[in-house]
């Protein structure tokens, strides 16, 4: 019985995710940014699959797409004196999924597929480079991820950070040991629902979504 409930509510869950995609700027059932797809494949499969999902890629549920190597040139404290927190070497895990699109480096029709794999666009070989999606591989341009949220006056602690998001809306990270309430591209966006258009998990008018965080 446990079981089933599990698994209606998954399916509740997953149904929802799908409405909120479909017709959306992640729906890539027939292509992107100009790109056609010749296939006609369900709006999840680019990034889910029910079956033989890449389990190679921690933090990310029933994950259709491959592993992903690129290496990254981090925001860190040598790129900024203001940056107080501890930082990592490279984004996070949740990141890494976002970036697997967005470094404008992979195929956007290729999913794993069980690890062979396939084109489902019919060869379309397009990526988000050059698009305003795609943010490449220099992140110093961007919002810091991989790094912990970490307010207080002490050593490596913000001063300028709230207590902690005051929207419940906002997202940390916890991988587990050191690695905890770790800012990622999923504490602001939430890439199955764009109501707040550019997938913003709260609206940002007159700044809010910072705000949540950011004290000035």
């Amino acid at each position: 019985m446990k079981k089933l409930a599990l698994a209606v509510a998954f399916a509740a869950v997953s149904s929802v995710a799908q409405a909120q995609i479909v017709g959306g700027p992640h729906d890539f059932t027939n292509g992107f940014t100009g790109n056609n797809f010749a296939a006609t494949v369900g709006a999840c499969t680019f990034c889910h699959a029910p079956h033989n999902a890449n389990t190679g890629v921690a933090g990310a549920p029933l994950w259709n797409r491959e592993t992903n190597t690129s290496s990254y040139t981090m925001y860190n404290s040598t790129f900024s004196a203001t940056l107080d927190g501890p930082v990592t070497a490279s984004p996070g895990a949740n990141s890494l999924t976002c970036l697997a699109c967005h470094d404008g480096v992979a195929t956007i029709a290729v999913i794993y597929n069980g690890g062979t794999p396939l084109n489902v666009g019919g060869g379309n070989t397009g990526t988000l480079a050059g698009t305003t999606f795609g943010v490449g591989v220099d992140l110093r341009n961007d919002h810091p991820v991989g790094i912990t949220y970490s307010p207080g006056t002490g050593v490596g602690q913000d001063a300028t950070l709230r207590a902690a998001p005051t929207t419940t809306a906002l997202r940390l990270y916890n991988y587990g040991g050191a690695a905890t309430a770790q800012v990622e591209c999923g504490t602001c966006h939430d890439p199955h629902d764009n109501t707040n258009t550019n997938f913003l998990r709260t609206q940002n008018t007159a700044a809010a979504l910072c705000g949540a965080c950011h004290t000035q």
